[in-house]
């Protein structure tokens, strides 16, 4: 457990890295209490993920459909590769980002 911004998070971390360098990683979700909502935990949560993933080599991709999202991820280096319009639902990013030169 750690402690961000006053919230307790569990940090979960693969118990089984890749073995390869430049594997892809896939950011499943980061979710904050809606009361937390634009104080910079899903920031800090992210920055801290993707230094990790910078450290091991690793790519990173995701997919989300709230605009929102697409706008935060672009701020972390990630770019929108495709968009798919799911029929009679929303409009799904397909977003990656490669290594950081910063790492």
């Amino acid at each position: 457990m750690i402690e961000l911004l006053g919230d307790r998070l569990e940090v979960l971390t693969a118990t089984h890295p890749p073995s390869r360098p430049h594997a892809a990683w896939d950011l499943a979700a980061i979710g904050v209490e809606p009361d937390s909502w634009g104080s910079g935990i899903a920031s800090a949560i992210l920055a801290e993920g993707l230094r990790r993933m910078d450290t091991i080599g690793s790519l990173v991709s995701l997919e989300t459909s709230d605009p929102r999202n697409v706008t935060l991820y672009a701020r972390f280096g990630f770019s929108t590769i495709a968009e798919t319009q799911v029929p009679n639902g929303p409009k799904v990013s397909t977003m990656v980002r490669t290594l950081s030169t910063e790492a």
